[in-house]
C-alpha cells in the first residue's frame, strides 16, 4: 500500500511541477490522470493506480493491488489541489 501511495503521489507532484501555469488539474485530465507512466515496470496511468489498484476496481490489476481496500486512501493520495 505504501509503495503505491508513494508512487502515485510522486508522479502527481511531478505532473504539477511540469505544468507550472495550471490552476486546475482537472483542466489537464488526460495529461495528469490518464497518460501512462512507468510504475513497477508497467505502463499505468494515475487513474489505473488510484482506481484499478488502490480501490481494487480492475480485476486485471488485482495481482498488483494491496490485499484489501483501505479506508485511508482518500487522505493518502495527493490530488494536486492548492489547499
Amino acid at each position: 500500500l505504501a509503495f503505491w501511495l508513494n508512487a502515485y503521489n510522486v508522479q502527481m507532484v511531478q505532473n504539477v511541477l511540469d505544468a507550472p501555469g495550471t490552476r486546475n488539474v482537472l483542466d489537464q485530465r488526460v495529461a495528469f490522470f490518464q497518460t501512462p507512466r512507468r510504475f513497477a515496470g508497467r505502463a499505468l496511468s494515475l487513474d489505473d493506480v488510484e482506481n484499478g489498484l488502490l480501490r481494487r476496481q480492475s480485476p486485471a490489476l488485482h495481482a498488483l493491488a494491496p490485499s484489501r481496500l483501505d479506508a485511508r486512501l482518500h487522505a493518502g493520495l495527493f490530488c494536486g489541489a492548492v489547499s
